[in-house]
């Protein structure tokens, strides 16, 4: 958005949607200036969001919504949003330097200094734990960082579903589910 002096004073007489907002000579400064900033409500609400709350908050929803420009998180390259969960949210991205594709997530934002501080910390030491960890139903983590206060941590891509959408859509039979379902319990077991 623009900001121009037609956006910003008002034009005597005239509101931006086309009514008047005339006031009396006689009328006191108080009335004068409540009934302009009825009448430019949106307007003034409009250009407050242009503060630095209004960047923060477009960054939150840029990352925890819909990317629709590209964006970095440390050195990688975020292409999508591909799922999220109670602690973040979780991206396909590019690692520019070794040319692969990365899941990357980011730790969403808390409302509280010291639970956020606490839900890094913890985000922090599982990414230490299963960087340590190899094993073939464990996805590895190759990164972990802080991206502007929030704790993120990029892995493997793995290109596939998850265990509830790959049962319903492969109605497998009790013998490949309970196969599946073994390789799944012992990468828990393998991460704990």
């Amino acid at each position: 958005m623009s900001i121009s002096p037609s956006t910003v004073a008002p034009q005597p007489g005239r509101s931006s949607e086309g009514g008047s907002t005339e006031v009396s000579d006689d009328a006191s400064a108080t009335d004068r200036e409540d009934a302009l900033r009825e009448a430019f409500a949106d307007e003034v609400d409009s250009h407050l969001e242009l503060g630095a709350e209004s960047l923060r908050q477009d960054l939150k929803r840029k990352l925890f919504n819909a990317v629709r420009e590209p964006v970095t998180i440390g050195r990688y390259r975020v292409d999508e949003r591909i799922g999220e969960g109670g602690m973040g949210v979780v991206y396909r991205a590019h690692d520019p330097r070794l040319g692969r594709e990365v899941a990357i997530k980011l730790m969403r934002p808390r409302s509280s200094k010291g639970a956020e501080s606490s839900v890094q910390s913890r985000m922090l030491r599982e990414a230490q734990a299963l960087a340590r960890i190899s094993h073939p139903n464990v996805v590895a983590v190759h990164d972990a960082g802080d991206y502007r206060g929030q704790v993120y941590v990029a892995m493997d891509f793995i290109d596939g579903t998850d265990l509830k959408a790959w049962r319903l859509k492969q109605l497998p039979g009790w013998r490949e589910a309970v196969q599946v379902f073994v390789q799944a319990g012992r990468g828990l077991a393998a991460a704990h």
